[in-house]
Formats: structure tokens, C-alpha cells, sequence
């Protein structure tokens, strides 16, 4: 019996750092797989695609506004098995300069489990959350949209702005909101000096709100902090921040 051949298979892992992810994929790569995603997920809710996912865990730590979340799924026609880890500590870049969010994600071959991959996930976390915003805007929108409002500077609007630039190119305004005023600040600044459009910041949440053909909330908010009367008629809204129980950023009638 050849005892070196399973181990050997074993140890053979690809494991990609952050540095190798990000030239392989584009913005408008992602934009493409995600839109594709759905459709799969369309046929898979409509009995044509086989599919089998773990419901979002998800909990705080004892550090303030801190979440750690588990998801994984996997679903015909894609043969490997995702899994995913995230750690957001919203603080992060405030306090220590690092990321607010990290990730790491694994993909497992379908018929043995066997792991394949080992990936850093910060930028394919970031920019597929941007890129399923975008795609929701793409159809749900008004067509041509012209104002974007963003609640919250952290990493997932950051890939939200990026994802609706790239499907619709410019908007005439660009606003952002943030519970730390130095923070907005420094997000319009830098949001700017990238995609070369202007960003503002605002100091009172509504006006990020009010008159937005868009609007994208991702926050790690704990009650509604976007209103009802501030939402005009024909906004869509991409609520990405209350992903788990407790979380909550949408005034309830908004969805009634």
C-alpha cells in the first residue's frame, strides 16, 4: 500500500495572498460573475439547479463594534465548495490603521471536501458585496441614475461606489455620511482622488439620504438610522449592513 500518495494529494494546497488576487479579477470581472450568480441562484429557486447553503452566522465580540460571520454554500453548475470568514472591526482604521475588515476564504473540492484553495478574501469580499449592490441597482433602479448616497465610509461602500461607477460611469453627486465626521471626511477625499469624481461628505445623515436615486447603507448599526420621510418616492436602497440578528439600519415603515 502506497501510504505517500494521500498525503501527498493533502499537502497540495494553492493558497493566494492578497497581492495575487487583486490582478485577476476586475471590478467588471466581478460585476459579470455576480450578475451570473443570480441567475444561478434564479434557477436554483425555480427547481433547475441543485444547491445547498449554511444560513450567515454571525456575533459580536466583546470589543465595541466588532462582528465575526461564517457563511458557505455550494450550487450547480460551480464544482467547489465556498466557504467564508469575515472579522469586522469597524474601529480598525481609526485606531490602528488596518482594515476594518478581514477575510479569508476557502474552496473545497465538491465530491471529497478536499481543500483546493486558501485565499485572502478583503478584496473579493469587498468588491462581490459592491458588485451585488450594483447589480441590484442595474434592475431595480430608476433607469440613469444620477445621485448616489453612501452611509458609511468603510470598506463595503467603498466597493459599492467602485461597482456603481463602473456599471453606470458618473453620477452629477456623490455624497457620504459616517458617525465620525473625520472619517466621512477622509473617505470623501480619498473616494475622490480615486475614481476621479467628487465625493461629498455630510455632517447630517439625511442629507445623504434625501433626493438619492440610490442609496447604500452599510453600517454595523443597531436601530434604524435612515428614516421613512427622508426617502423619496422611486429610491432604491441596498441595506447591506443588518446581515444578522440584533442589526438594524432601515426605519421599519420604510419597508411597509
Amino acid at each position: 500500500m502506497n501510504r505517500s500518495t494521500p498525503k501527498a494529494r493533502m499537502d497540495t494546497i494553492l493558497y493566494l495572498n492578497e497581492a495575487d488576487v487583486r490582478p485577476l479579477v476586475t471590478m467588471g470581472d466581478i460585476l459579470n460573475y455576480c450578475e451570473e450568480a443570480y441567475q444561478i441562484y434564479g434557477k436554483y429557486q425555480k427547481g433547475k439547479a441543485q444547491g445547498y447553503f449554511s444560513s450567515m452566522s454571525s456575533f459580536p465580540t466583546k470589543t465595541p463594534h466588532s462582528d465575526v460571520d461564517y457563511r458557505a454554500g455550494t450550487i450547480d453548475p460551480i464544482p467547489s465548495i465556498c466557504t467564508t470568514l469575515g472579522w469586522g472591526f469597524w474601529d480598525n482604521p481609526e485606531n490602528y490603521r488596518l482594515p476594518s475588515v478581514w477575510e479569508v476564504v476557502s474552496l473545497n473540492d465538491i465530491n471529497t471536501g478536499k481543500p483546493l484553495c486558501l485565499m485572502h478574501g478583503y478584496y473579493l469580499g469587498g468588491a462581490r458585496t459592491g458588485a451585488a449592490g450594483a447589480i441590484c441597482s442595474k434592475y431595480l433602479a430608476k433607469k440613469n441614475p444620477k445621485t448616489l448616497g453612501l452611509i458609511g465610509a468603510g470598506t463595503v461602500n467603498m466597493y459599492m461606489l467602485s461597482a456603481h461607477l463602473e456599471l453606470y460611469k458618473k453620477f452629477e453627486k456623490v455624497s457620504v455620511w459616517s458617525r465620525t465626521s473625520k472619517r466621512a471626511d477622509a473617505f470623501a477625499k480619498e473616494m475622490s482622488d480615486k475614481f476621479e469624481t467628487e465625493v461629498r461628505s455630510v455632517g447630517n445623515l439625511r442629507h445623504a439620504v434625501e433626493g438619492m436615486d440610490i442609496v447604500c447603507v452599510a453600517t454595523p448599526a443597531r436601530e434604524p438610522i435612515v428614516m421613512n420621510d427622508w426617502v423619496k418616492q422611486g429610491t432604491h436602497i441596498n441595506a447591506f449592513g443588518a446581515d444578522a440578528r440584533g442589526k438594524q439600519e432601515l426605519d421599519p415603515h420604510i419597508l411597509t
